[in-house]
């Protein structure tokens, strides 16, 4: 099975949702992109979250979304921050069951690049 059609369902519901509370208590939106990669049915991939860029201006000290994907055909089961923007934020989590990431840290989140990683398996 080819990782687009993952990427398609996975995009829908994360472009336009992460939603990054400034310091001043005003929301920001900001862009994130999933490449296309190719994977077959058992596979478990780390699929980059990547992100527009995050400036020390912004003032990013949390955020959240909650990601839509068609559940029959990946399961993602978790988040890996290794190497990514999140890695030095304390406290990054995902929550299996109602599909929301959040962050929430003291020092200003800044970069672009890899935001994270989903741990997913392809189903179908």
């Amino acid at each position: 099975m080819s990782h687009k059609i993952i990427k398609r369902t996975l995009t829908a519901g994360l472009v336009g949702c992460l939603v990054l509370f400034a310091s001043l208590g005003q929301a920001q939106t900001i862009q994130l992109s999933i490449p296309d990669t190719t994977a077959k049915k058992g596979d478990t991939l780390l699929i980059p979250i990547r992100t527009s860029p995050l400036a020390t201006q912004d003032s990013v000290y949390s955020g959240q979304f909650t990601i839509s994907y068609n559940a029959g055909v990946i399961d993602v089961f978790g988040i890996e921050t290794s190497g990514t923007i999140m890695q030095s934020i304390g406290n990054v989590l995902f929550n299996t069951t109602t599909k929301r990431f959040a962050f929430a840290g003291t020092s200003i989140v800044t970069g672009s690049g890899i935001l994270l990683y989903l741990k997913t398996r392809v189903l179908t």
